[in-house]
């Protein structure tokens, strides 16, 4: 069935938007990463039923978009992931692939017009100025400022390509693609996940569809009907998502007279539905208290650890390996130690009492290991199975021994932390600890 959209173009641009599909076709044929969602041409396609959903007002009115803007929009919904598929990312990082595709894939649209004979056929009209304008699109999908100057209008003939506005429409609408179509749990089973993109995989397996009508979108949940509590962490969860890029992307919409909203949740308690894993159920639970809420003031407390000054690291990595990590190791937590330890990183000037250089180099593990390690407590106190006790001693086994080092312990200051350090301890029981009154 044809889209309302591409109907408003004449054969020769139609032909050039089945061009782009087929091209992202056989770019997307063999995908770099298995765990990625969806990100095929059936995800451009979903897209493009939610653009005919986001613009069915505007195109009632004069400010319609024109059949140029119509071309630049769908070819860019079809080709904005191309760049997740270069080979520079074939060992690259997640965080560092999701934040350069976009400006990957722009420079992926520019090289097969500029040098055809070394790059992928796009099948894109030979005009640079709509090369230039699918290229911003496509990049203004995912995290680029569309404040920026290059997204000012774009004049072609007598024709003005909305070049802000496009972008806005395709990142608004590649967030809505977000129900279970976008991943198979079969595949999740074959995969070495991290927990926070297996709960991308469970969030969307949750979702069973969007709908827009007049720009209001609905989003409906099917959820396991052992688990209603799944209500709140899984909705909060996506609608935090959607409420960020609308609340981004409020004024240039609006500017159009586009004024999508979220409407009330949709929910249905379902048999026949898988559960999360525990470590997955412990994240998404982490997450919901550290962000309940949109509100822009609450949203602060969503600052990465990355932020924290060194000191604060060094103090939640003490808090966390005395005490709640102590107690699942060892059986009992370690207050003495803890005390002495925080009230030595609260002296200065911290230079006298702390290896502020050993807290430098050590402060990017350390944040990573503290977030691993509340995921895997968190997995631990919904289901305490022994086989997960083994990955928090050896990440506190790395975090021991940075301890020992930046609080400058001579051997005998901290028996406990150097037992730890050593991998000597008997885990679960604390029969290796010296008992403390609780």
């Amino acid at each position: 069935m044809a889209h309302p959209l591409m109907t408003l173009l004449n054969a020769d641009w139609q032909r050039a938007v089945e061009n782009a599909r087929q091209a992202a076709d056989r770019i997307w044929a063999r995908p770099l990463r298995r765990y990625y969602t969806d990100h095929s041409v059936t995800h451009s396609e979903r897209i493009i039923a939610r653009l005919d959903g986001l613009t069915s007002g505007i195109m009632t009115t004069d400010g319609r978009l024109s059949p140029a803007e119509v071309l630049v929009l769908l070819s860019a919904a079809y080709l904005h992931d191309i760049g997740l598929q270069d080979e520079r990312f074939a060992n690259a990082d997640l965080e560092t692939v999701r934040a350069d595709h976009p400006a990957v894939t722009a420079e992926l649209v520019y090289r097969a017009t500029e040098d055809p004979a070394h790059a992928v056929n796009l099948g894109l009209p030979k005009d640079p100025g709509l090369v230039e304008a699918v290229a911003l699109v496509a990049k203004g999908h995912h995290q680029v400022d569309l404040s920026a100057a290059e997204y000012d209008p774009l004049i072609l003939g007598g024709e003005t390509v909305r070049l802000r506005l496009l972008a806005a429409l395709l990142r608004l609408g590649n967030a809505l693609d977000i129900d279970y179509r976008r991943v198979d749990l079969e595949t999740i089973k074959l995969l070495v996940l991290p927990p926070a993109s297996q709960l991308d995989w469970w969030t969307c397996y949750y979702v069973s569809g969007v709908s827009i009508v007049d720009e209001y979108i609905k989003i409906a949940y099917r959820l396991p009907r052992t688990r209603p509590d799944y209500g709140y962490l899984i909705v909060p969860w996506v609608e935090k998502n959607i409420h960020s890029t609308l609340d981004d992307l409020e004024e240039i919409l609006r500017a159009h007279t586009i004024k999508a909203a979220l409407g009330k949740p949709l929910v249905r308690l379902m048999g026949g539905m898988q559960l999360m894993p525990p470590e997955v159920e412990a994240l998404a639970r982490q997450d919901q208290v550290v962000r309940p809420s949109r509100h822009p003031r609450l949203a602060k407390v969503n600052k990465d650890w990355l932020r924290r000054h060194p000191l604060d690291v060094l103090r939640q990595t003490t808090k966390l390996l005395t005490g709640p990590l102590a107690l699942v190791l060892t059986g009992i937590k370690w207050r003495s130690l803890r005390q002495r330890l925080l009230t030595q990183a609260s002296k200065f000037p911290s230079a006298t009492y702390l290896d502020v250089a050993a807290l430098e180099r050590a402060v990017g593990e350390m944040i990573r290991l503290n977030k691993e390690l509340r995921v895997l407590l968190g997995a631990y106190r919904i289901d305490p199975d022994p086989g997960r006790l083994e990955p928090m001693q050896q990440r506190s086994q790395v975090l021991a021994d940075h301890l020992i080092r930046i609080y400058g312990l001579k051997p005998g200051d901290a028996p406990e932390l150097e037992r730890l350090a050593s991998a000597s301890l008997t885990t679960g029981h604390g029969q290796n600890e010296p008992k403390e009154r609780p």
